[in-house]
């Protein structure tokens, strides 16, 4: 029998889980728990995110509403994205380009717009723990800089993280053991604690350079992070405090870029 993933919709946290024991506290004794095990990720993400199985929530529609079902959300619908310029020897070469970008939408409404470039010097406000600049350290980067900006935000609406790099999503789950980037890939971990604490977070994965718009989008400003540009974000403010998030937030509105 191959891996299985459990998915809880309902519980004293939600999520996917690989352990079932782990599950079985989340949901023993829990009035109205809903739970479920899947043989692929994907299905058990699906779960969590909405209640219900994808064939359940697909039978008898036609295509068109199979797709709307797959994707119905309620709650902050955020897409990441991260890459380097040229990838190669990255140990050898900290000048190469590499950035980071996230979309926040909620309904139809986009909520925020962030991206930056990888940043390696431990002095930087902005620094999350890279050693090196590369698709993967941009992909933990984007994720992280999600969840940082979940972690400011003084609600406790739900969110969905939809992501195409396998190994970060993973990594931040600690479905995956981190052996490089051990520092970026703890505070990803820490962060996504600190964000859990607050609202539940489901994570999707969606294919790349598929025509998905948060995915183009945020692929668009991982571009302008790639050229040393910031959108600004508040986390000085968050690092510093270290126990509630800022009630004044601050926001730099992104340039309009044309993806035509």
């Amino acid at each position: 029998m191959g891996k299985k993933f459990y998915a809880v919709f309902r519980g004293r946290r939600t999520g996917v889980f690989e352990s079932w024991a782990e599950v079985d506290r989340l949901v023993s004794g829990f009035t109205g728990a809903r739970f479920k095990g899947f043989q692929t990720l994907s299905d058990a993400e699906h779960f969590a995110a909405t209640g219900q199985s994808k064939e359940t929530a697909t039978r008898g529609a036609p295509p068109k509403a199979k797709r709307a079902a797959q994707s119905l959300f309620e709650g902050y619908e955020i897409f990441t994205d991260g890459g380097c310029i040229g990838n190669r020897n990255v140990k050898d070469n900290p000048t190469q380009p590499a950035g980071w970008g996230v979309v926040v939408t909620r309904g139809e409404e986009t909520v925020d717009e962030l991206f930056g470039p990888v940043e390696l010097d431990p002095r930087s406000e902005y620094f999350l723990g890279a050693e090196v600049r590369s698709n993967n350290t941009g992909e933990l980067s984007g994720i992280a800089e999600a969840l940082l900006w979940l972690g400011c935000t003084p609600d406790d609406v739900p969110a969905r993280l939809n992501y195409d790099s396998e190994y970060a999503a993973k990594i931040t789950q600690r479905i995956f053991k981190a052996k490089k980037n051990v520092a970026l890939a703890e505070r990803c971990q820490s962060l996504l604690d600190t964000a859990r604490a607050r609202r539940t977070i489901v994570f999707r994965h969606v294919k790349g350079h598929a025509g998905i718009a948060g995915n183009e989008r945020a692929d668009a400003l991982v571009q302008l992070g790639s050229q040393g540009r910031r959108s600004g974000r508040r986390a000085s403010d968050f690092f510093a405090t270290k126990t509630a998030p800022p009630t004044k937030r601050h926001r730099t509105t992104p340039p309009v870029i044309d993806l035509t």
